[in-house]
């Protein structure tokens, strides 16, 4: 099967992945013991949601043309397939995070699994633009990208001064 996708169904997935994220972080909060963690896991939760609003607002200043599908899918077999996709392996909404996280996860652990959610969304990403059409200049999967490698970076470093945390307190 053949898939090309349009800025819209682009932005859609992308809003998507990002909604999901938000949930994942306002849930994996309330298990952390550590005030700084907490906030930082605040804070990019919100980053998820101002990022979903934003694809949500590019989405509706699409002209027709970039919203026309692409190819013929009559049974929009592509669409749900990289719908699921998302919905599974990117902040995984089936899988609820309190399931996995639990109260007796220290704020490293925490932060670790979020570290690793946000490569499986750089991942997604990466699989995401081979299917964008080279001409559509309107969407800017690399940007996309980047905004998870920003939050790697905020987890990486809230992981770094727990570790520090630990060594002078040792």
């Amino acid at each position: 099967m053949s898939i090309s996708l349009n800025a819209n169904e682009v932005l859609a997935i992308a809003e998507e992945v990002k909604r999901n994220g938000y949930d994942f972080y306002r849930h994996i909060e309330k298990y952390s013991t550590d005030r700084n963690t907490k906030r930082l896991l605040r804070g990019l939760a919100l980053m998820e949601l101002h990022q979903a609003e934003s694809y949500a607002r590019k989405r509706s200043e699409l002209t027709e043309e970039q919203k026309a599908t692409t190819h013929f899918d009559p049974d929009c077999d592509s669409w749900m397939y990289l719908r699921q996709l998302a919905d599974s392996h990117v902040f995984d909404v089936s899988r609820d995070p309190c399931r996995t996280i639990s109260g007796d996860w220290q704020p490293e652990e925490i932060l670790r699994a979020a570290v690793e959610l946000e490569k499986d969304s750089i991942i997604f990403f990466l699989e995401l633009k081979r299917y964008v059409l080279s001409s559509d200049r309107s969407v800017k999967i690399d940007d996309m990208i980047k905004e998870e490698m920003k939050h790697i970076a905020l987890l990486g470093n809230q992981i770094g001064l727990l570790k520090s945390n630990l060594v002078l307190s040792g």
